[in-house]
């Protein structure tokens, strides 16, 4: 029977790993691919072997892993994208002390003004934008959250 492997260099150990994930359990490794590989078979057969004394089935379906390529833009270069006064989400969240969560949430309900760098999923905002849609919150500039028994005020500036 053949089994579809999954290789991952890791050059700080300077060693190979091995997941089968057709076994979830099975996993080796090795310091060449080829040693990888062989404790990999032997993964599998003790992997199966267990499968057998436990009474389990052994699905021989064949694993077909998908491959894709993602793009995402270097937080540096977006910063550089950036336009006059506008700031990340993720800058936004340290100067204002509100979560990108929330701001992900406000723009998609239309109460924050954003831009999106195009091909990316970020999002640029203007300090001002973000000041008026804090302001326009229930509570004002001030929200108190609740934390195990324990209130918390968030302040912003």
């Amino acid at each position: 029977m053949q089994w579809t492997v999954l290789i991952e260099r890791d050059d700080e150990a300077n060693t190979y790993g091995v997941i089968v994930p057709a076994l979830p359990r099975t996993y080796s490794m090795g310091r060449t691919v080829e040693e990888a590989l062989e404790n990999a078979r032997e993964a599998i057969a003790l992997t199966l072997e267990s499968m057998v004394a436990e009474g389990e089935e052994i699905d021989d379906h064949e694993y077909l892993p998908m491959l894709a390529v993602v793009d995402v833009a270097i937080p540096s270069a977006v910063e550089a994208d950036a336009g006059d006064g506008e700031i990340t989400l993720a800058g936004a969240e340290k100067r204002f002390g509100v979560s990108t969560s929330a701001l992900r949430h406000a723009i998609r309900a239309g109460r924050l003004e954003s831009r999106q760098i195009e091909g990316t999923g970020f999002h640029l905002v203007r300090p001002a934008a973000v000041k008026a849609y804090l302001a326009s919150r229930p509570g004002g500039r001030k929200r108190t959250y609740r934390r195990t028994n324990a209130t918390v005020l968030a302040e912003h500036d």
